[in-house]
């Protein structure tokens, strides 16, 4: 194989490192309260719920 040919880390392109949402001050608020705010923003009688995609995305 030609060393022109050989792919190094450089010419990789930039590397992508995961962020930490986990360490922000938002999150830990919201995943401390959210059971609360869902319970109170939901009122079954007038068909009031948080949407299921704000569920999932917030329970994981």
């Amino acid at each position: 194989m030609e060393a022109a040919a050989r792919a190094t880390p450089a010419m990789a392109g930039p590397v992508c490192t995961r962020r930490q949402p986990e360490e922000t001050a938002l999150y830990k608020v919201m995943q401390q309260h959210l059971l609360t705010f869902e319970q109170v923003w939901t009122d079954k009688s007038d068909g009031r719920t948080l949407p299921k995609f704000v569920l999932v995305a917030s329970r994981r």
